[in-house]
């Protein structure tokens, strides 16, 4: 049975705070009887986005992965290879 509910989180350069994002996002009440997913589209992302203080930064897939180990809600991880732009990676998203 699909889910009744998709949460699509484009995201480009916002790993820092893409773990509080998506324990936020199964944070809400009501989706225990429709379903949730999240669906995350890295929009190439530069590996540069981590300042001097974050040199341990995690790649948005590493948390996703973290973030499924204690999550019941799935997590689509999409990953484009070139930067599209917000609304390609929104579409992207809302296609999956």
């Amino acid at each position: 049975m699909s889910p009744a509910i998709s949460v699509c989180i484009p995201v480009y350069g916002t790993e820092s705070s893409l773990l509080n994002c998506l324990h936020s996002v199964a944070a809400q009440q009501g989706f225990e009887s429709a379903g949730l997913e999240i669906i995350m589209t890295d929009d190439a992302s530069p590996a540069s986005c981590a300042t001097k203080s974050q040199e341990n930064q995690l790649s948005s897939a590493q948390i996703v992965s973290q973030f499924q180990q204690t999550s019941p809600w799935p997590v689509l991880h999409i990953q484009h290879e070139e930067n599209c732009g917000l609304v390609e990676a929104r579409r992207t998203a809302g296609s999956s």
